[in-house]
């Protein structure tokens, strides 16, 4: 799925295609499923949360970002704080280099920038990587599922408190 990330004076066309896998396992020596599941596991508890928020029909990469909740935002980048922050720079590299083949060599493309705000990018990177890897079909399974789950919850909260009183 290719996408243009705007940020600064810049914009960048990234590709979240099966193909960025390969580029960043050919180039950084190592599968990226390690080095991802840190950011994975919150951007996923970020998606969880917004979806919980949207309706069926305007579940897409752009809507999913926008509507990530900022607190959820910065407990992400706590997590990925623990993790390696250079693999967020690796993942944009790798999706930037499958879009465009031209992009110079990791260091001398991050050198082009004076400015990489990981704030804007982070949303729409791991976003455009959601939509690329999840069925819209499963994306709106999954969301049902969410707000039965939340139904649930709530009712069951309401029941607790209700043979409480």
């Amino acid at each position: 799925m290719k996408k243009i990330i705007e940020f600064e004076n810049h914009s960048v066309e990234i590709d979240t295609s099966a193909g960025w896998l390969f580029v960043y396992r050919n180039h950084f020596g190592r599968d990226i499923l390690p080095d991802i599941m840190p950011a994975l596991e919150s951007t996923l508890t970020i998606a969880l949360d917004a979806l919980r928020k949207m309706d069926l029909d305007e579940i897409t990469a752009e809507s999913l970002a926008k509507a990530m909740d900022q607190d959820l935002l910065e407990e992400t980048y706590t997590k990925l704080a623990g993790a390696e922050l250079i693999t967020v720079y690796r993942i944009f590299w790798a999706a930037a280099k499958n879009a465009d083949k031209q992009i110079p060599a990791v260091e001398e493309y991050f050198n082009t920038f004076e400015t990489f705000p990981l704030d804007v990018i982070i949303p729409q990177l791991f976003a455009s990587i959601l939509d690329s890897s999840i069925s819209s079909k499963n994306v709106k399974s999954l969301l049902a599922r969410v707000k039965a789950q939340s139904r649930s919850t709530s009712t069951a909260s309401l029941s607790l408190a209700s043979t409480e009183g």
